[in-house]
């Protein structure tokens, strides 16, 4: 685990100097040693806490690489079926559309048409409310004319009653003279006494 150091605290703390006339205080060099042996030892630790949290962080790390990778594949996985989504719901709008476009253009032609039905069969009843009123103009001139024609009879009727009776008067034929001719007085008609005016 610590191979990379040539020497350890353990080495420090347990190393032997040899001793020498005037050499180094012994106190002060074990004690010195001390010290670098704790603070090297301290630095060990602190190098074992970072390999352990940079395994840490290279497991969080390979972790959050996978879930990323899942992530993506979830991503294109739903953007494919959003674009499918997509592309069905044009597909079925513009069918819906071509649809309604069908309905409206054949309502629009069954509108014309009725309208056309409808213009010709005003123009029909015109045409036989005029031959329905020239044929009654017809038969009220006809009954008009058999009217004046009858009044013309009735008339000459009266003529030769009034030649008669002058006869009889003159020869004295009493019957003649007190019976008067029945005459047919047809109604007399507004216009027809307008055009005798």
């Amino acid at each position: 685990m610590r191979d990379y150091l040539n020497i350890t605290p353990l080495d420090i703390q347990q190393h032997q100097f040899n001793v020498r006339f005037r050499g180094f205080d012994i106190r002060e060099v074990d004690a010195f040693l001390d010290r670098i042996a704790q603070s090297l030892d301290a630095l060990y630790k602190d190098i074992e806490r970072l390999r352990m949290e940079n395994r840490d962080l290279k497991s969080q790390n390979e972790q959050l690489t996978e879930q990323v990778a899942g992530y993506r594949g979830k991503y294109e996985t739903a953007k494919l079926e959003l674009d499918q989504m997509n592309a069905n719901a044009k597909r079925i709008a513009e069918s819906m559309l071509a649809e309604a476009e069908q309905k409206a253009e054949a309502i629009v032609n069954r509108a014309y048409n009725r309208m056309a039905q409808v213009h010709e069969d005003i123009i029909r009843l015109k045409t036989q409310r005029m031959q329905i009123e020239a044929q009654i103009r017809a038969v009220i001139e006809s009954h008009l004319k058999l009217l004046d024609m009858e009044a013309m009879q009735n008339k000459r009727v009266e003529e030769e009653y009034e030649k008669l009776r002058r006869i009889a008067t003159v020869e004295g034929d009493p019957f003649v003279m007190t019976k008067p001719v029945e005459t047919f007085e047809p109604p007399v008609d507004p216009g027809q006494a307008e055009r005798k005016a």
